[in-house]
């Protein structure tokens, strides 16, 4: 299964779907690093009916799933070993389950039983069958383990029964960046004639995982192939090597969890039955950057919880009831050092800080009575969403971002543009308000 992930293991195989399966798009702060069942906002390249992949719907259990800051995401993906059954609709218009025109993924999870049932499971990769790049010196180490268990029951037997599961991911990509960045010299040059400035200051504390080591520009071949603004440095040598191009290869760790309980209660002679399900999870994806100093780790966290009630008035006659609540937040903070602005260095790695928080919350009522009679079947009842959404992109936006022609520009101080910080143009302040805000209702009936 790949990635031990239930929507691209399973899902993207069924009948009228296409696509790979693999992960789309990724918010800032989103988490979605990595193919697994850890993410909080993973979307998916599964297509039906002629839909594009952010017309799909996630359902657990009868419940809307889907993250309301974009099309085509799930906030929720249980771990295999926790799925009783999946079902994939290629085009389902039904009033009960017609809020998207792509696939529907409906994922059904385990309950415990009148037998004592559990798993003990192991997955692991790692790099010593992979083969070096042509970029490469060595190829970056990297392991995925993830373990856990499931184990059920009765806690009364015919009456009372347990379901429950913890997985762990310990994980470490790699990757190598190929990237533009400056050379030891220049930065030598600029602490023996620019101790003070901020660009000194930056290019010592933010220095590169690796020096350069092939395509190098002289001062002389910057200022031909990208002029700057200002003349560069007098006694700068026109031969001295500022920027190459270096071979970074960086070991990015994640570790993450996620935790199920589920408990299901029959009465009254079977004619009842109530079940609570939850789930809890968590990642911590360490983002990828050239800079070390600029790596940072996101982490993310979500919640669902469902109560769950059937009646059976008559063996045609049942009515549903539930009621459903979701939680998911997530954040970027700043560098090691958050003093630092964001910089842009035309032909340089450039600096940046984005920081955002985010948090999701999800409600769901629903109330559908089935009757059959004859040879038909009746549906009645009503199913509401409500959703919130809010991000907050205030200290992102409170900060400058200042851009610079070359690398000599930058040497000296002078940018050519400066962006930010945002102003209240009713109080001629800083704005302190930054915030995307979405509320919607979906009501059907």
């Amino acid at each position: 299964m790949l990635g031990r992930n239930i929507y691209s293991g399973v899902a993207f195989i069924a009948p009228g779907v296409t696509g790979a399966g693999k992960l789309f798009g990724g918010a800032t702060g989103s988490g979605s690093a990595g193919q697994d069942s850890f993410q909080v906002e993973p979307g998916f390249q599964i297509n039906s009916a002629g839909q594009r992949q952010e017309n799909n719907e996630y359902q657990v259990d009868g419940s809307n799933v889907n993250g309301n800051s974009r099309d085509g995401i799930s906030n929720l993906t249980p771990e295999p070993d926790t799925v009783q059954e999946v079902r994939v609709s290629a085009a389902s218009f039904t009033a009960e389950r017609g809020h998207n025109s792509g696939a529907l993924v409906e994922v059904y999870t385990k309950s415990g039983s009148n037998d004592f049932h559990g798993t003990l499971s192991e997955f692991h990769t790692d790099n010593a069958l992979t083969s070096r790049t042509v970029f490469q010196s060595y190829v970056p180490v990297y392991r995925r383990n993830e373990y856990g268990f499931t184990a059920g029951g009765p806690a009364v037997k015919n009456r009372t029964f347990l379901f429950g599961s913890y997985y762990h991911l310990s994980s470490s990509a790699a990757q190598t960046d190929v990237v533009p960045v400056e050379t030891p010299e220049f930065l030598s040059y600029l602490k023996q004639n620019f101790p003070n400035n901020i660009s000194t200051k930056i290019l010592g504390e933010a220095v590169p995982g690796a020096y350069p080591l092939a395509s190098f520009l002289t001062a002389a071949d910057v200022q031909a192939r990208t002029p700057g603004r200002i003349p560069p440095p007098s006694n700068l040598s026109p031969t001295l090597p500022v920027i190459g191009t270096a071979y970074i290869n960086e070991t990015l760790n994640r570790p993450a969890g996620q935790f199920n309980t589920r408990l299901d209660q029959y009465m009254r002679n079977f004619k009842d039955r109530i079940f609570f399900n939850y789930f809890n999870y968590f990642s911590k994806a360490q983002s990828a950057n050239p800079r070390p100093l600029q790596r940072i780790t996101q982490p993310n966290y979500g919640m669902f919880g469902k109560v769950n009630w059937t009646h059976t008035f008559a063996p045609t006659l049942t009515n549903e009831a539930s009621m459903t609540l979701g939680r998911f937040d997530g954040a970027t903070p700043p560098t090691a050092d958050p003093s630092l602005p964001s910089i842009s260095v035309t032909g340089l790695q450039g600096f940046s800080q984005s920081q955002i928080g985010w948090v999701h919350a999800n409600y769901n009522w629903h109330d559908v009575v089935s009757w059959m009679r004859g040879n038909h079947s009746f549906k009645f009842g009503f199913d509401a969403d409500r959703q919130h959404d809010l991000d907050n992109f205030t200290p992102s936006y409170a900060r400058p971002t200042f851009t610079f022609a070359n690398i000599l520009d930058f040497a000296q101080d002078t940018p050519y543009l400066q962006s930010g910080q945002t102003v209240d143009t009713r109080t001629q302040r800083l704005a302190d308000n930054l915030y995307t805000r979405i509320h919607m209702t979906y009501v059907a009936a």
